[in-house]
Parts: C-alpha cells; structure tokens; sequence
C-alpha cells in the first residue's frame, strides 16, 4: 500500500495548507480582537477574559490578587 504525503499543492479550495492555515489565524484574531484589547498585562485582565466577566463583575466577587 502506498503512503499518500501532504503535498504544498492547492487542495480542493485552491488554497495550500499554509493559505489555509494562516488565513484561519488572521480569522480567529479578528474576532477576537476585542477581547485581546481588554488584556492589560494584569491578572484580572486574564481571569476575567478567561471567566466571561467584566473587570466589575470580577471586583465584585471579591476581585484578584495581583502579587505573586
């Protein structure tokens, strides 16, 4: 039986796999822009992106230690 290899040839949207892979990314980081925006490189900017609230429903529940 003969191996069939991935191939950088266009597959049946006439992309390559790299096209294709690459314009999955720029898709996922467009729609997620927004929610990147909200990162301020601090804790409670993580756990409330990553718990679905707002950095004032976070406060209100007791918020989150920024120290280590």
């Amino acid at each position: 039986m003969e191996r069939v290899r991935a191939r950088a040839t266009p597959n049946f949207s006439g992309m390559t796999k790299k096209d294709l892979v690459a314009e999955a990314v720029q898709f996922y980081l467009d729609a997620r822009r927004e929610e990147m925006h909200q990162l301020d490189g601090t804790r409670a900017a993580r756990v409330a992106l990553l718990a679905g609230l707002t950095r004032e429903q976070l406060d209100a529940v007791g918020g989150v230690d920024e120290k280590d």
